[in-house]
């Protein structure tokens, strides 16, 4: 689709900055819900392919720039922890778009210095722009690719969820013991390169079937009596 896009854009408005805002979309999109080192190889793999449907004379430099926007978006973007972590990505990446066209419209010599400046800039506002659209996006990824970034997990781990709230009014013990038990695994997991945060959610969620009974656990009881 992607793909499609970059050709009808490109057609449309005989402008190759279609490319590159695709590019570092996929880029992003791929190292979200899969890994970084599987993004990397498909990202280049879709600059290639895009880079032709945006010009058919296969130019070099627009594919060396689709390919500097897209690595630094899957080498920047490890996790998602915060709100502004996709606007700092795209920005970072706009950056780099920038940088890469002016070396590289300098370096080929073919377009005047004002002409550069142009090329760079738009193609800088495209790939910033892709940032903005995959942030307002972000719960559709999720929910199409079935994960959870990492911001989804901290919203999950908040106190204030009301499934955590009603097992820390209904079964106060078992509430510690899941919070204690969530820090002991999201260490255990970092210790040997895991997921931390998956872990400690995790635990935090693990008991809370026992909310229908607490007081059938031990960790809920008062005094002697043991049911």
């Amino acid at each position: 689709m992607l793909l499609a896009v970059t050709k009808l854009g490109s057609l449309l408005t005989e402008q190759s900055l279609w490319g590159t805002g695709t590019a570092v979309t996929a880029a992003i999109i791929m190292t979200i819900a899969y890994d970084q080192r599987f993004a990397i190889g498909m990202s280049m793999l879709y600059c290639a392919l895009a880079s032709f449907a945006a010009e058919p004379a296969a130019n070099i430099n627009l594919l060396l720039t689709m390919a500097a926007g897209a690595g630094c978006c899957c080498f920047a973007l490890r996790e998602i922890r915060t709100r502004m972590k996709l606007l700092e990505v795209g920005t970072l990446a706009a950056v780099t778009v920038f940088i890469a066209q002016l070396g590289l419209g300098w370096h080929t010599g073919y377009m005047r210095t004002g002409e550069i400046f142009r090329s760079a800039g738009s193609h800088a506002a495209a790939t910033f722009l892709a940032g903005l659209l995959i942030q307002s996006l972000l719960p559709l990824i999720e929910k199409i690719f079935r994960i959870a970034t990492s911001m989804t997990l901290l919203d999950y781990s908040d106190a204030n969820q009301p499934l955590l709230k009603r097992l820390a009014m209904e079964a106060p013990g078992t509430f510690s013991h899941s919070l204690l038990l969530g820090s002991i695994a999201e260490a255990a997991a970092e210790t040997i390169g895991c997921n931390g945060l998956l872990c400690r959610v995790g635990a935090y969620y693990h008991d809370i079937g026992k909310i229908n009974k607490p007081g059938y656990f031990v960790e809920n009881q008062i005094g002697p009596t043991s049911r």
